[in-house]
């Protein structure tokens, strides 16, 4: 958690105020965006945390915070109504 601080600008709180949080995963990632034009696709760097996923933005060795979302109170897209898994997962906070 002390080498993610760091090299993350902008998040205010410490990492480490959740004392069962562990990092799970951490990679780039390519989304499609929702807001202004259609099918136009960003990359952002994922954190993925036991309790939530955070996104920043990569710059050099850097790491420019943009949000956090928790697990608590959202859930995931990740299939269909029959259980068949989807090629893509959503997330939707409540």
């Amino acid at each position: 958690m002390k080498e993610i601080e760091k090299t993350l600008i902008g998040y205010e709180k410490s990492l480490q105020d959740n004392p069962s949080r562990r990092i799970l995963m951490e990679a780039d990632w390519i989304y499609l965006s929702q807001k202004g034009k259609k099918g136009k696709t960003k990359e952002v760097h994922c954190f993925l945390f036991t309790d939530s996923l955070m996104l920043a933005g990569r710059h050099k060795d850097t790491f420019k915070f943009r949000v956090t979302i928790p697990f608590a109170g959202s859930s995931v897209l990740d299939r269909t109504a029959d259980g068949t898994f989807l090629e893509f997962f959503a997330f939707f906070v409540h």
